[in-house]
């Protein structure tokens, strides 16, 4: 249903073994988003797109230790649930 990301600064992220597979495809904004999945169970591992070049969306979940961090966006807000409240302070984006 959604994921939490952290944006990470493309050269401070270093992938130590494996060979991710990737899977693209354009966003309703016209940009183009690619997913790196783990090459062997096809777990979702960062996303980057066109329209944030220099940075990559690591996936927090495939972290052994949450970060903390609080979201400060949350992207396509039209397809959260009734039950869902927004997140206080976090800007709030249609697409992507």
């Amino acid at each position: 249903m959604y994921s939490t990301n952290l944006l990470v600064l493309s050269d401070a992220l270093a992938l130590v073994s494996g060979s991710p597979k990737q899977y693209s495809k354009s966003t309703d904004a016209g940009n183009i988003f690619t997913s790196y999945l783990c090459g062997d169970c096809g777990t979702t591992l960062w996303r980057e797109t066109t329209g944030h070049p220099g940075i990559k969306f690591l996936k927090e979940g495939i972290l052994e230790t949450a970060s903390g961090a609080k979201p400060t966006m949350e992207v396509y807000i039209e397809n959260r649930p009734e039950w869902q409240a927004a997140v206080a302070g976090a800007e709030q984006k249609r697409k992507q």
